[in-house]
């Protein structure tokens, strides 16, 4: 892989990195690179803005969620055909949660597996030698880690900027840009973080206006030089590229293969529990199932009392594709898939067809299973109320087809949603369950989740690794067995979660990848 990478961190979320991340991917691109974004850890929101900088789709690198195995190969087709990958820490540089040393989800554990060294953003308002001791810090907390220069952010005035940038070069430590404080750089959030990048009218102009700051306050030919070799070890990227990460078309059944699976002819409609034909994709079948050759036995599909340690399995798969052809939700309120799932189940020969749940559409009813992704449904609630077409060609589709929800796919599901202003909509009764967003509790962090039964997650028994992160409540658990029994990320019990009812599923658990 001939691809160069560094990685921007800071002490903290709210210190800069993604202004600087997008502005710097887009003044590289404007050299002729071709530059991509990575984000470590669990964010749905920012690649898509890496992707609008760059036209390079971004992914996500998570130590914690993904198997390393996985990890590499994601990280080895990151670099493929770029010049330079950026990229941007979640949160700390160091933040993640007590782990096994390299998988605790920081942006640091990157930083050690691949030798990326870090573009370290300070945020200096409020101070100005001190950030030289943070600054030192940094280089000091893990010398595994290398800090290879700094960029000051929010810089109140030209000896604001000598005072804080001289005592960190004392260090010998070199600051390779500072700049100014700037409203036009923030980029608007709400209660999820940012506003999503397709909900920006004037998006690339604003991109722009980002990297015109950055070209004017950064050496970028400096920085671009201080990024070092991307290399991923793992034999397994020596195999031929899986992803469609490119701007290429979709990999067709006959060109993508995913581990000892090699998608055949399309199969009829695929029912979660039934038999399926040979070649067809299933949750259930093979090596799609992330159990290893012989199966898994009657007590580990059915512990509940603690979860297996991570394995020697190369899992290079994150989740198996749910169906040959997926009826996908996809507008303002649907949004929230990681990209790297999308990218295996095409590569692995499935088909997605999206469709808008906003506009009053209905799920293809050619499609196997369909997928409600997370989103804003608490901001469309009444707009989704009145979707009658949708609503019946759910119900349609539910009565013989697999239907999973995530997060705010899991509120449409539900019997009612009540929205900030204290106003409750009627949503598709698929599951029994209510949820309010007017009655606000913020839910965050890594998640577990071990199957209690056949889904297009995955079959029962499987152990998923994802996250929570969402503001709305469950005020009505409903009727419905529970989907899930659910873990923190360090194995703790926090009980059964989600719902199931006939082929309909939902949990507000982010689903990342298989545990490997």
């Amino acid at each position: 892989m001939s691809a160069r990478g560094l990685i921007v961190g800071a002490p903290r979320s709210g210190s800069g990195k993604t202004s600087v991340t997008i502005g710097l991917l887009r003044a590289l691109k404007r050299r002729g690179l071709a530059a991509r974004g990575a984000k470590s850890g669990p964010d749905y929101i920012d690649p898509a803005f890496h992707e609008a900088a760059t036209g390079l789709p971004g992914v996500n690198l998570d130590s914690w969620a993904m198997p390393p195995a996985l990890l590499d190969t994601l990280a080895a087709e990151a670099g493929r055909d770029t010049d330079i990958v950026v990229i941007e820490s979640a949160m700390g540089l160091f933040d993640g949660i007590p782990a096994p040393a390299g998988q605790s989800g920081s942006a640091a554990d990157l930083a050690r597996r691949y030798g990326l060294p870090v573009l370290l953003v300070l945020d200096v308002s409020g101070q100005s030698e001190t950030a030289a001791a943070v600054a030192k810090g940094f280089v000091a907390y893990d010398p595994a880690v290398r800090i290879a220069g700094v960029v000051l952010n929010r810089v109140g005035s030209e000896r604001h900027k000598k005072l804080a940038g001289d005592a960190i070069e004392r260090l010998g430590l070199p600051v390779v840009g500072s700049i100014l404080r700037d409203p036009l750089v923030t980029i608007p959030e709400r209660h999820l973080g940012l506003v999503q990048a397709s909900e920006h009218a004037d998006l690339d102009a604003h991109i722009d206006r980002l990297a015109d700051v950055m070209e004017r306050s950064l050496d970028i030919g400096r920085i671009a030089g201080m990024a070092g070799a991307f290399e991923v070890r793992s034999a397994l990227v020596a195999a031929p590229s899986v992803l469609s990460l490119s701007n290429g078309p979709d990999i067709s059944p006959a060109k993508g293969e995913i581990g000892s699976f090699a998608p055949a002819t399309p199969p009829a409609t695929l029912a979660i529990g039934e038999g399926v034909a040979a070649g067809a994709i299933s949750p259930l079948a093979g090596e799609m199932s992330g159990r290893t050759e012989g199966g898994a036995t009657s007590a580990d599909r059915t512990s509940s009392t603690k979860l297996p340690s991570r394995g020697q399995v190369l899992t290079t798969t994150a989740l198996p594709p749910p169906g040959q052809r997926i009826a996908l939700a996809k507008d303002a309120a649907f949004t929230f898939l990681y990209p790297h799932l999308v990218a295996q189940w095409q590569a692995a020969g499935a088909e997605i067809r999206p469709f808008s749940p906003l506009a009053d559409e209905a799920p293809d009813e050619s499609c196997d299973v369909c997928w409600l992704p997370g989103g804003y449904p608490e901001l469309h609630a009444g707009r989704l109320a009145e979707a009658e077409n949708f609503a019946a060609g759910m119900r349609r589709f539910a009565a013989t087809r697999p239907v999973h929800g995530e997060c705010g796919g899991f509120m449409v599901l539900g019997e009612t949603l009540e929205d900030a202003d204290g106003v409750t909509h009627t949503m598709l009764g698929l599951l029994g369950h209510a949820t309010s967003f007017a009655k606000r509790r913020m839910n965050l962090g890594y998640r577990q989740a071990r199957l209690l039964a056949d889904c297009p997650i995955g079959a029962a028994g499987t152990l998923v690794r994802g996250h929570e992160f969402h503001y709305a409540r469950l005020v009505d658990a409903g009727p419905d067995q529970p989907l899930a029994e659910l873990f923190d990320g360090q194995g703790a019990p926090l009980g059964a979660f989600g719902g199931r009812r006939g082929l309909v599923t939902g949990t507000f658990f982010h689903a990342i990848a298989r545990a490997g």
